[in-house]
Parts: structure tokens; sequence; C-alpha cells
């Protein structure tokens, strides 16, 4: 694993982790994973105690370019994280069409608003969050099976043809 300095004025520093075997020849995917408030700081160190990378040091294997920017104590920007994944597409030989956003806490909150930013851009994003505010959330995953409208606060989702959904 790397670590890189801020590569734009204001921007976040942050870890790359490289794909076992990774050569350049062939593009390979991102996953850009938001800490929580608890990893809030200036010691880059700290983004290793939890999520994927510290996932990665035990042993999982990840065959995609993993992205773990470290937040001063602010609401993630997005403009920020889109900084890194296009450097990363200046730098590295990137697959574009598979770019993951994923949060834990604060990070679920700066995924949510990184999707709703850059819709375009993203593959697929995942929050995991917990709060006393809801938000409802209206999700699409493909045209066959159409939407899958989830209520504030509800314990079931419905596609939008009527079968049963997620619990």
């Amino acid at each position: 694993m790397k670590t890189h300095e801020r590569i734009a004025e204001n921007g976040y520093p942050f870890w790359i982790y490289t794909p076992d075997g990774y050569d350049g020849t062939k593009a390979q995917p991102i996953v850009v994973f938001l800490h929580g408030r608890s990893l809030c700081g200036r010691n880059l160190n700290q983004v290793l105690r939890y999520g994927t990378l510290d996932a990665i040091k035990k042993g999982m294997n990840m065959p995609a370019f993993v992205i773990a920017p470290q937040n001063p104590g602010e609401a993630w920007k997005p403009s920020k994280l889109m900084d890194i994944i296009e450097w990363m597409e200046a730098n590295y030989k990137v697959d574009a069409n598979r770019i993951y956003v994923l949060g834990m806490s604060l990070g679920g909150y700066g995924t949510m608003d990184f999707a709703g930013t850059y819709p375009d851009k993203i593959a697929a994003a995942m929050a995991l969050s917990r709060s006393r505010q809801f938000l409802p959330v209206r999700i699409s995953n493909s045209k066959i099976l159409g939407v899958i409208p989830c209520a504030s606060g509800s314990k079931y989702c419905r596609y939008a043809s009527g079968r049963s959904g997620l619990t």
C-alpha cells in the first residue's frame, strides 16, 4: 500500500492499495472506502484501523484498486473525492465502468452525497450508516427488475412489480 499526500490544493490525503499482480496492462476497478468520524484527523495511519484496508491487511484478496482517503473532520466533499478518482484515471490503468464507493457512518453519508453528485461515474455504492434522521431512498438496479422503492423507516422494500424485495 502507498500513501499519497493531497493531489489537489485542500484535497484529501489517501492510501492506495494496488491489486496483487497489477502490471499496468489490464484495467482494474476502483473501490473507494470512506471512513466514519472516529478516523477523521491528520494522521493517515488511522484510516488503517478498520474498513477495507484493514480487511486486506488481515488477508482478504481484493482484485481492485482501493482508495482510502482521510477526512480532516468535516462532511465528505464529493468534488475532492472526484479529484482522487480523476488522478487515479490519469496515473493507473483503471476500469472507468467499475468504480465503487462505500462508506461507514459519516462515510455512509459521504457515499450517498457522492453517488447523488456523480451518479453516472459510479457502478455501485453502499452506505452503512445509522441515524435518527431517515432519508427516503429510491434505488434502481436495472431495467429488468425496475425500481425498488424503500419507504422511510420501513423494514421492507418491494420491487415495483410487486415482488418481495429486501427485508
